[in-house]
């Protein structure tokens, strides 16, 4: 609790040390700074750096191309290392000292959260790439949509509905299990949506149990889920947990198809669960595979001589073209018309595909996702399924 309170009180402090600078212009001259916070640095720094990168490459060709509304951007990074005080330290930084009239990223929901307690009353939009949780841009607290948040890619629901139609449509299979980690909230709310949306569909949910956090033998619990033989499992994990979960489903015999979401996107898990994950498919923004992307990733390759990072690269691309797009639209680089601006999009055309924003969660709706298959211990494309 008193951690909690000290950090509320560090977030509300640099709230108040922007609040005067709402009515701040952007810098004079011919370039339109934006913001970029990342984790470049530390465990997360593989998908920070390749949203940099992303971004790089997306500026070069828009400056290349005139510029927006008359100008040339610029991007400004800074290092979060991941951490939420210190996102919110950069974003006042980026807003004071840079003038930075709008921030792509972060890419953790806790850090965008704590960070629109310096935009909002900066009144400065921020596109959040990968943040995933409602809360990163939907106060629940007021009820309400954060009127300077944004995002590019999808929320934790829409991975767990993605999955149900995947597993019934596309697996054909009629019955299935959810195993999930009742400690956090991204796995509590996939299990959560994959459990309605199956069921709404037509099919037939045969087990829904949890584990706590820390747990490392899912044997007594597979062994329980598996009784009724359920044709699909969905385990909504981080990959270390869902490696070890199906190493152990296959040493106990179990022959049903696993599905997982994004939390399982880490390489890492293809060393942890090695030949047991074959056969299985995790819910994704995006892969190497996806038809959409294919020019992105041409020219990434191209630019810095390895694949990109998805889906923070690409998406980290879809926020600075949204940004773009918006500040067209606005006809100048006023943060407060851009953030409108943004909030009206409609079928912009993305690196990932075409585009809308929901006003009432200012998330991106009708987005398509990937499906991606661990096959001979790769992952490779599988399928994109369209919205409805």
């Amino acid at each position: 609790m008193k951690k909690s309170i000290v950090f509320w009180a560090i977030g509300l402090s640099l709230a108040m040390a922007v609040a005067g600078c709402s009515g701040m212009k952007p810098e004079a001259g011919q370039v339109i700074t934006v913001g970029h916070v990342a984790a470049l640095s530390g465990d997360l720094a593989l998908w920070g750096q390749a949203e940099k990168n992303a971004l790089s490459l997306m500026v070069e060709k828009i400056n290349a191309a005139g510029g927006v509304a008359g100008k040339q951007l610029k991007i400004v990074s800074y290092d979060t290392r991941g951490d939420a005080a210190e996102t919110a330290k950069v974003a006042q930084r980026l807003l004071v000292r840079d003038r930075a009239v709008a921030i792509i990223g972060p890419a953790q929901s806790s850090n965008a959260i704590v960070m629109s307690a310096v935009t909002e009353p900066a009144k400065t939009p921020f596109i959040a790439t990968a943040a995933s949780s409602p809360k990163a841009t939907f106060d629940p607290q007021a009820n309400t949509v954060r009127g300077y948040a944004f995002r590019a890619g999808f929320i934790d629901s829409y991975q767990g509905s993605v999955a149900a139609r995947f597993a019934l449509r596309e697996l054909k299979a009629k019955t299935a299990a959810v195993v999930y980690d009742a400690g956090s909230e991204y796995s509590t709310v996939l299990a959560d949506y994959f459990a309605k949306q199956y069921v709404r569909q037509g099919g037939k949910l045969l087990a829904n149990e949890a584990f706590r956090t820390n747990e490392t033998d899912f044997r007594p619990l597979l062994a329980k889920v598996v009784q009724d033989e359920p044709a699909v499992i969905f385990v909504p994990t981080l990959h270390k947990q869902a490696a070890l979960l199906v190493k152990q489903a296959r040493d106990l015999g179990i022959k049903a198809k696993i599905i997982g979401g994004d939390g399982w996107s880490n390489p890492e898990i293809l060393t942890l669960g090695g030949p047991a994950l074959d056969g299985t498919y995790f819910v994704v923004q995006t892969g190497l595979g996806d038809p959409d992307i294919q020019s992105f990733v041409a020219e990434y390759r191209n630019r810095y001589g390895q694949d990109p990072v998805l889906p923070n690269a690409a998406l980290a691309a879809d926020g600075l073209l949204m940004l773009v797009e918006a500040i067209k639209k606005a006809d100048g680089a006023d943060p407060v018309k851009i953030a409108r601006q943004l909030a009206t999009l409609r079928d912009m055309p993305a690196v990932t595909g075409r585009l809308s924003i929901d006003p009432l969660t200012n998330s991106p709706q009708n987005r398509s996702a990937v499906v991606q298959e661990i096959r001979a211990g790769k992952v490779v494309f599988s399928t994109k399924i369209a919205a409805e």
